[in-house]
C-alpha cells in the first residue's frame, strides 16, 4: 500500500510541474525571416505623448473658432483647455491612453452652433524580431460643419 501511495504522490508532483509550466513555441519559430524584416515603419520610442490632428471650418463666415479639449467625454465637461483658431488644420499635443473630446463653438448673426467629436488616444506595441515597433491610434479629430 505505501509503494502505491509514493507513486501516487509522484505522479501528483509530477502533474503540477508539467501543468505549471508552459513553453511558448512561437518564440522559436524558424518562419520569422528577420534578416529582411521591415523595419522601415517601426518606431522604437515608446510614445508618451501624441499630436490630434484637428480638423475646423474656417471661411469667411466662421474666420476664428473657439475650440475648447476636454478630459473624457463631453458630457462630463472636465475642461482642460481652450483655443483661437483661425486654421482648417489645428494640431495639439497631447498624453496618450486617455480619452479626450473637443468641441468647436461656431458663432454667425447671434446664432451659435457646437460641434463635438471625440477619441480615445491609444498607443501599442508589437514585436518585429529584436525590436519593439510602437504606434499610436486615435489621434484625428473632425470639428468641420457639415455642408
Amino acid at each position: 500500500m505505501i509503494k502505491y501511495l509514493k507513486i501516487f504522490v509522484l505522479l501528483i508532483v509530477f502533474y503540477s510541474f508539467s501543468s505549471s509550466c508552459s513553453i511558448d513555441w512561437s518564440e522559436f519559430n524558424s518562419d520569422t525571416d528577420c534578416e529582411s524584416a521591415d523595419y522601415s515603419n517601426c518606431d522604437t520610442q515608446e510614445p508618451f505623448n501624441a499630436i490630434l490632428n484637428i480638423k475646423v471650418t474656417v471661411n469667411d463666415k466662421y474666420p476664428k473658432n473657439v475650440i475648447t479639449l476636454y478630459d473624457g467625454f463631453f458630457e462630463d465637461r472636465y475642461k482642460i483647455d481652450t483655443f483661437i483658431v483661425d486654421t482648417e488644420v489645428f494640431m495639439l499635443e497631447v498624453p496618450v491612453d486617455r480619452r479626450y473630446s473637443l468641441s468647436a463653438e461656431y458663432v454667425y448673426d447671434n446664432k451659435t452652433i457646437i460641434a463635438v467629436d471625440g477619441t480615445e488616444v491609444k498607443k501599442s506595441s508589437v514585436n518585429n524580431c529584436d525590436s519593439v515597433c510602437w504606434s499610436v491610434s486615435g489621434t484625428n479629430i473632425d470639428l468641420r460643419l457639415k455642408k
